[in-house]
């Protein structure tokens, strides 16, 4: 039943997530990359830090002591690994399409069950085929040109395998701190990060800062502040694998939203690859059983 809840809890993330590419279109268009990431952690971080204190005490008074060892740990991990994404994915849009970056971002799919094969942890087979299904859907939804390496594509890449390491730390800590301390964490490491870079690299002016507030609260409140807790709440009770399926819907809500909001209409083939995606989380999700050779043979032999 919790896996079950924590799925819906992810599928309802990337709603969110999937909105919040129209406001980052819009703030990016007055302030770059290191200034939009500062403040959209944050104004997460002053939204998560009287959230996390109350949340601290009620676990205080259940009698559950968190460990600030490895709160510290997974904040400057978990936030390490998001802040170094967000900013790879920031350099690689500049040089590249808008539709390929979202393909190669969400490659992370891929990343995610290699690098659990390295440390000895399998899932059914269902579970890969159901990630090159969708990797063909997110294909269809995203590419509309021919397909060539560019160095933005590097930082792309290199942005998608920091989002895969960011998913398999958080499975990690989740279970052993408090989810909401955690996502205050790793706000508070990215914000910090990004406001080196926004000092002495983008240098913004007030004048570029205000007109893009209202698309960055939005971003800082729901996308990052909700949508990254609830992440972190959920992947309690998924594997990574599953979960980086599920997230990656976040491109398909993108394209849905753009339409909605920016008149950005789907064509045939981003509708095609949007339903293939769907089917894919629908296949991951089957019993493990029903694809168990080994328990096959055991009944016929019975």
């Amino acid at each position: 039943m919790k896996s079950k809840i924590s799925i819906v809890i992810l599928f309802f993330v990337t709603i969110i997530w999937g909105s919040a590419f129209v406001f980052q279109d819009i703030a990016s268009e007055h302030v770059s990359s290191f200034t939009f990431n500062f403040l959209r952690f944050f104004f997460a971080s002053i939204v998560l830090l009287p959230i996390a204190i109350i949340s601290n005490i009620k676990d205080k008074k259940k009698g559950i002591n968190n460990s600030i060892k490895d709160l510290v740990l997974g904040s400057i991990v978990c936030g390490g690994f998001l802040c170094l994404a967000s900013i790879l994915q920031q350099r690689g849009i500049e040089t590249t399409s808008v539709g390929k970056s979202g393909f190669i971002t969400a490659s992370y799919i891929l990343f995610i069950p290699l690098i659990s094969l390295i440390f000895k942890k399998r899932y059914s087979y269902h579970v890969y085929l159901s990630v090159l299904i969708a990797v063909v859907g997110l294909y269809l939804l995203c590419i509309k040109g021919e397909f060539r390496l560019e160095i933005g594509d590097i930082y792309l890449i290199g942005c998608a395998l920091c989002f895969a390491l960011q998913i398999i730390s958080i499975e990690y800590f989740a279970k052993r701190v408090n989810c909401i301390c955690l996502s205050l964490g790793q706000s508070i490491v990215s914000c910090i990060v990004c406001l080196f870079f926004m000092i002495f690299i983008d240098k913004p002016t007030i004048q570029q800062i205000i007109p893009s507030l209202w698309p960055i609260l939005y971003i800082a409140i729901f996308s990052t502040s909700i949508g990254y807790t609830l992440q972190i709440a959920a992947q309690k009770n998924v594997n990574p694998t599953i979960a980086s399926l599920i997230m990656s819907l976040e491109s398909v809500f993108s394209v849905i939203f753009g339409a909605i909001i920016l008149s950005q209409f789907l064509q045939i083939r981003e509708i095609i690859g949007s339903i293939i995606m769907f089917i894919a989380i629908i296949f991951s999700q089957l019993p493990a059983e029903w694809f168990s050779f080994k328990k096959r043979k055991t009944k016929n032999t019975n």
